[in-house]
């Protein structure tokens, strides 16, 4: 599966994923002529005169964002991949060993490797039960499943929050501490290494393992009954 990407940090996103852990999505359009975002110019008739009249972009975004609306409507369990932020992990982790190593920190990601590709393995394998679940339409089954995937997607939440920054519970993603737009992922792995602070980088690869701990015993729950 695909990885997730970046969101950003500073847009109306940032109070349902930092702190209330609830997926979100960025939609967009590029490639028309003309820049005028956000300013006294972007208006309807500098559209026309410098975009054009088709309005393809506007036509386009809304067709997608309707089925995309309807997909979250009527699928019989909501379309969210239990493995996405999880199959990602590898290729952060591989980027922040060498920021780490710059910053002349030690950044042992053994341990931590090893819990991700378990942890993955159970959502690749649990993504697998949603399916059969949904071919089957159980009713009941369903049900407990949905609730079962929603509750997944909270599980990057932690009470204790980031470091100065309580507020941010998502471990997984948090705006960036320095820029209103930007974002950091891994975000108490990024600002250990960013203050070169080797005691808070270890703290942070043992609280993601526990993170990993909590996906792989979720995942392993998904689809399955509760006796």
């Amino acid at each position: 599966p695909a990885a997730c990407g970046d969101l950003g940090g500073g847009s109306d996103h940032v109070g349902f994923v930092c702190h209330a852990g609830v997926p979100c999505v960025s939609l967009h359009a590029g490639g028309s002529r003309g820049t005028s975002y956000h300013s006294n110019y972007d208006t309807l008739a500098w559209y026309r005169s410098t975009v054009g009249e088709d309005y393809d972009g506007a036509l386009m975004l809304a067709r997608l964002t309707s089925a995309l609306a309807a997909s979250l409507a009527d699928d019989p369990v909501p379309p969210l991949d239990p493995a996405a932020t999880v199959s990602g992990l590898p290729a952060r982790l591989d980027r922040y060993e060498g920021m780490a190593e710059e910053a002349g920190l030690t950044f042992d990601t053994t341990t931590l490797r090893s819990a991700v590709a378990t942890a993955r393995a159970a959502c690749l394998a649990a993504r697998d039960r949603i399916a059969s679940i949904e071919a089957a339409g159980d009713p009941e089954s369903v049900a407990r499943t949905t609730e079962q995937v929603l509750a997944f997607e909270r599980i990057w939440l932690d009470g204790e929050g980031l470091p100065g920054r309580p507020w941010f519970a998502n471990t997984f993603a948090a705006s960036d501490r320095d820029s209103g737009y930007g974002a950091v992922v891994l975000p108490l792995v990024a600002e250990a290494i960013r203050d070169r602070d080797q005691d808070a980088l270890d703290r942070a690869v043992e609280r993601y393992r526990g993170t990993m701990a909590r996906i792989l015993t979720a995942a392993e729950t998904i689809g399955r009954g509760t006796d």
